[in-house]
């Protein structure tokens, strides 16, 4: 019995754990980094869940003994967490062979996470945001939040995450006894608080209000009225039915409200513009009375094209029928405001159809 037992507890039978230490990785060089961003553009809500980030700790491992077999001698699982962050895949290095798993110099051991936290863990994180907003918010008097959630940026969280390991030591034969040890390790993190595209948008409008608030007010510019107060164009004949040549005579009138000068020209339907000519006004009679003065008579005729090359009877019996008009734009000579009236005619050229068959009679 007392071979039994001393066989069971022999280096053959049991392994231990010589030493285990571990520590998490000094300063945020190497910390994980969190992305944070918000939804709303005036404060950070979300944590990506989207990401898969590896961290690590540092670790020293060692059993008694170790093997020459091919089986293994240590096995170590680690466990990486903290508000609503949780491991997943497989962690670096992988269980191995050797007595020293990681030597007594130390070594990383890291393992996958991601976010499934609920509302509340990303408060968590997305708090270490909003704290660093208003920290600058308020040693930058006179600007806004959107101007650092514009641009990002990033906070550096001590121990934020929690590393454990647990590692055995199996023993050399199987039915052996197994050793066993843990230990946990405050990690660093980095959270990057992402730009924000709607405060962008919120900043450039801010900006474009700065600019405006800076610009001297408008000038009220009292607005001064021309000197005509009404301009008035009339076609004489408006409307002809019969032979043509005919000329259309065109007479226009300019009613003032003030003493002062304009110019005026003719202008007809297809853009074709006369001079200018200028008209004083000098007479307080006239605008008391609010009398018009004449500007000079414009005149146009109106002629039947020419069909004598015609072979065709109705051409030349055919009524001839124009629209037409003329413009007249009076000019303020202050101001350059232009007053328009605009005078229409109708005319219809018709000859005679006896005297057309009795001309062709002749001529054979």
């Amino acid at each position: 019995m007392v071979t039994l037992l001393a066989m069971l507890t022999s280096p053959v039978y049991a392994n231990d754990v010589k030493k285990l230490e571990v520590w998490g990785e000094s300063g945020f060089n190497y910390a994980p980094i969190i992305t944070v961003y918000s939804t709303d553009g005036v404060h950070y809500n979300r944590v990506d869940a989207t990401k898969v980030i590896r961290a690590s700790v540092k670790a020293v491992m060692q059993c008694k003994f170790g093997s020459l077999k091919p089986d293994k001698v240590y096995e170590a699982k680690l466990q990486i967490g903290g508000d609503g962050f949780v491991s997943i895949g497989k962690q670096d290095p992988a269980d191995g062979y050797t007595l020293h798993a990681i030597g007594k110099n130390g070594g990383n051991v890291s393992r996958q996470i991601t976010f499934q936290g609920n509302s509340k863990d990303a408060g968590k994180w997305a708090g270490a945001c909003n704290a660093e907003v208003d920290k600058w918010l308020s040693e930058h008097p006179g600007k806004t939040r959107s101007h650092i959630m514009a641009t990002g940026f990033t906070v550096d969280r001590p121990a934020a995450l929690n590393g454990y390991l647990t590692f055995y030591c199996h023993p050399l034969v199987k039915g052996g006894f197994e050793g066993m040890d843990y230990k946990s390790t405050p990690i660093n993190a980095r959270v990057a608080c992402k730009a924000s595209a709607i405060a962008k948008q919120k900043l450039a409008e801010w900006k474009k209000e700065q600019e405006e608030a800076k610009k001297p007010p408008l000038k009220k510019v009292a607005f001064v009225k021309p000197v005509a107060r009404k301009v008035k164009l009339v076609a004489y004949p408006k409307e002809h039915f019969g032979a043509c040549p005919v000329k259309i005579r065109f007479r226009g009138g300019i009613s003032p409200r003030k003493l002062g000068s304009v110019k005026y020209r003719f202008v007809n339907n297809k853009g074709v513009a006369s001079g200018w000519y200028s008209m004083v006004f000098k007479n307080m009679n006239l605008i008391a009375m609010r009398g018009a003065k004449s500007t000079i008579e414009w005149n146009t005729v109106v002629t039947r094209p020419d069909t004598k090359n015609s072979l065709s009877i109705d051409s030349k019996t055919k009524p001839f029928e124009k629209y037409g008009h003329y413009t007249l734009e009076v000019k303020d000579t202050k101001t350059g405001i232009i007053q328009k009236s605009r005078a229409d005619y109708h005319v219809i050229c018709k000859k005679p159809k006896k005297a057309i068959i009795g001309k062709i009679k002749a001529g054979n």
